[in-house]
């Protein structure tokens, strides 16, 4: 669980694009792909060789793009508030 006003990043990079991921004070990871709602992610992200593109529209419906996807080393930043 995260400490009282600790923020966490994870960070990823893809051969065209980026993507991040927060932790949320109940340890949940969340993020928020293009003009999507925000997502909830199941699990962590070091349990994901690869994060593949997902979104919804109209917040009824999941779509995954494997074209679009970040492989590269995570990377994490941890911050205070």
């Amino acid at each position: 669980m995260p400490k009282q006003n600790e923020k966490m990043i994870a960070l990823r990079t893809g051969p065209t694009d980026y993507h991040f991921m927060l932790r949320m004070s109940n340890g949940k990871w969340t993020h928020k792909p293009g003009n999507t709602c925000i997502l909830t992610l199941k699990g962590n992200p070091w349990d994901y060789a690869i994060w593949y593109a997902e979104y919804t529209r109209n917040g009824k419906k999941w779509f995954f793009d494997s074209q679009l996807y970040y492989d590269s080393e995570i990377k994490y930043i941890v911050f205070w508030r």
